[in-house]
């Protein structure tokens, strides 16, 4: 009896984060505020940096794009100007 095993190719997807200002509940920052220079590290299940991702220019989410599916935890790695890390 022959077998063939065909290799299942690896998928890939995005991951996106969307930043809130805790106070208000709000994409969108409180005062003069802005989210820039907010971190975010992607990592993976063995808890190693799979990638870093920095918001600039008034942005509110940052993506993880072409990410192997597998399980990742996001974590806010840095905060900007007016924010504190909780």
């Amino acid at each position: 009896m022959n077998m063939k095993f065909q290799k299942k190719d690896k998928q890939y997807g995005n991951i996106t984060v969307n930043k809130k200002d805790a106070d208000s509940n709000s994409s969108t920052p409180v005062g003069d505020l802005t989210f820039d220079g907010i971190t975010f590290t992607l990592k993976d299940s063995e808890g190693s940096t799979v990638a870093t991702k920095t918001l600039s220019n008034g942005a509110h989410s940052a993506t993880f794009e072409h990410i192997e599916y597998g399980q990742y935890t996001v974590v806010e790695s840095g905060a900007s100007n007016g924010y504190n890390m909780d």
